[in-house]
């Protein structure tokens, strides 16, 4: 038979550790969130995100239901443009932001339009 050793129970102690402290909301989250006035999510925002040089679109983001979104982009200076979407499932643009610096790489900046 086959005995645990010392250095594999050490892995899942630590291993369960850190599973329940991830389970707790402990770890870190990287996405923004856009909401409106009242505090509520804009649910499948689109975000358009292009250079500030130029204004050349380079990529766009989708909000999920929560107004949760990602950007993972290189370090430099974006212009951010989102639009709500209706109930009809059309989309109109609510805001336009000025030049945002994007550092280490993602963006998590919180809208509020």
């Amino acid at each position: 038979s086959i005995l645990p050793t010392t250095f594999n129970i050490t892995v899942s102690i630590l291993y369960a550790i850190l599973l329940l402290v991830r389970m707790l909301g402990f770890a870190p989250h990287s996405y923004g969130t856009i909401t409106d006035l009242s505090g509520n999510p804009l649910s499948y925002a689109v975000i358009h995100i292009k250079t500030a040089k130029g204004g050349t679109e380079i990529g766009r983001s989708v909000a999920d239901e929560f107004g949760r979104y990602f950007c993972l982009l290189a370090d430099n200076k974006y212009v951010f443009t989102i639009d709500r979407k209706n109930q009809d499932g059309t989309y109109t643009e609510v805001l336009t932001t000025a030049a945002i610096t994007a550092k280490g790489g993602i963006v998590k900046k919180n809208f509020v339009v």
